[in-house]
């Protein structure tokens, strides 16, 4: 039996152990759902169903990798109402890669801490938000650049960065400003209580 075989039987068949272990190995060898044809419908029921929060957060990560629309609306309602943090934010993310229209937003309103939503999930949304090839979307992470939780103003300058690295001619001057005086000042303040080893 090959490798793809094993992996589709014990997504089937297998115990939830055996489930995990083949949902982290289909995210590791699927690229391509002709290569992997299967896998795809079987990683979808098993993120809906969410028998155990790694097993999901590993289907809704692998997901992505197929780079199909029919993944967006299980991922979008994962993202939603998951039953685990750790599964919003993977959804979130593939989201994202997924550069799905439907998506965004939720995604801007998560990024502007919407929702109530904790950190990890406006980290995940800012994340996401940085794939995107939408030039509007600047302004919004430029303004993450100053919030309170040092995570989410580290995914927005993450996310800046993509959108400089992409199309520097055309990236805003005002907002290069911006990302140079934050780093600066995480430098300062680094300077000044180095981190222990």
């Amino acid at each position: 039996m090959n490798e793809a075989a094993n992996i589709i039987h014990l997504l089937k068949r297998g115990d939830v152990e055996q489930k995990e272990e083949a949902v982290k190995a289909a995210s590791l060898y699927v690229y391509d759902r002709s290569y992997f044809p299967e896998a795809f419908s079987l990683l979808i029921e098993l993120l809906e169903q969410e028998i155990t929060p790694k097993m999901a957060e590993e289907a809704a990560w692998a997901l992505w990798k197929f780079k199909d629309a029919k993944a967006i609306p299980v991922l979008l309602k994962k993202a939603k109402e998951a039953k685990t943090i750790g599964v919003r934010e993977k959804s979130i993310r593939a989201l994202g890669l997924l550069e799905s229209m439907e998506a965004l937003p939720l995604l801007r309103e998560l990024a502007l801490g919407g929702l109530k939503a904790p950190a990890s999930l406006r980290v995940a949304a800012i994340a996401a938000l940085g794939h995107y090839r939408d030039a509007d979307l600047i302004s919004l992470l430029s303004t993450r650049l100053k919030d309170k939780n040092e995570g989410v103003c580290k995914e927005a300058l993450a996310s800046l960065n993509r959108f400089l690295r992409r199309d520097p001619k055309n990236f805003p001057l005002k907002i290069l400003k911006k990302m140079q005086r934050f780093e600066s000042k995480k430098s300062f303040w680094r300077f000044l209580w180095p981190m222990k080893p």
